[in-house]
C-alpha cells in the first residue's frame, strides 16, 4: 500500500477493506412504477433501510447489463425497456465513507416480483406519501428531492 496516499477503511462480508480515498463505487438504479402509480422500493433487512432497486457495476459491465443482473438477483423481474438518458444522478458518500455515484433510470419490467434474497432484502411498492416517510440508506437519501419529479402533478 502506498504510504503517500490516503485510505479509507471498512468492513464487510467479514474482511477489512483498504481502498483510496479517490476509490468510487457506480451503481444504476431504477425507477419501477406499477399501474396503481406505486414504485418499486427495497427494504435492507440488516439495518431497515430502504433504497430502490439496482446495484452496483461490475467491472467491465455496461449499464443495461448491470441492472437485468440485479433485477435478476433481487426481484425475479425482467427488464423490457429503459430510458436512454437517466432521470437522476446523485453524489453522495456511502456510510463506510467510500464515495458513490447512483444513477436513476425510469424503466418498464415483467414477470412476477420475488424477494430472490429474502435474507437480505423485502421488495414492496410504495406510493408517493409512503415514500416521502421511508428513510433511505446514507447514499441514497438525495432522491427524496426528486420525489414530486418522480410523482408529476397535472397542472
Amino acid at each position: 500500500m502506498d504510504e503517500n496516499i490516503n485510505h479509507v477503511e471498512f468492513a464487510k462480508h467479514g474482511h477489512t477493506w483498504s481502498v483510496p480515498d479517490a476509490f468510487y463505487r457506480i451503481s444504476i438504479k431504477l425507477i419501477i412504477k406499477d399501474n396503481d402509480g406505486r414504485i418499486l422500493v427495497q427494504k435492507r433487512l440488516n439495518n431497515e433501510l430502504y433504497e430502490l432497486p439496482g446495484g452496483g457495476l461490475d467491472w467491465g459491465e455496461d449499464y443495461k447489463t448491470a441492472i437485468r443482473r440485479e433485477l435478476t438477483e433481487e426481484t425475479n423481474l425482467s427488464l423490457d425497456r429503459i430510458d436512454a438518458q437517466p432521470f437522476a444522478q446523485i453524489y453522495s458518500q456511502h456510510r463506510t465513507k467510500y464515495h458513490a455515484l447512483k444513477i436513476y433510470y425510469t424503466a418498464d419490467v415483467s414477470g412476477t416480483l420475488i424477494d430472490n434474497e429474502p435474507h437480505k432484502i423485502h421488495n414492496l411498492w410504495v406510493d408517493q406519501e409512503t415514500f416521502r416517510t421511508l428513510k433511505f440508506q446514507t447514499d441514497e437519501k438525495g432522491i427524496l428531492e426528486y420525489t414530486d419529479t418522480i410523482w408529476p402533478t397535472d397542472s
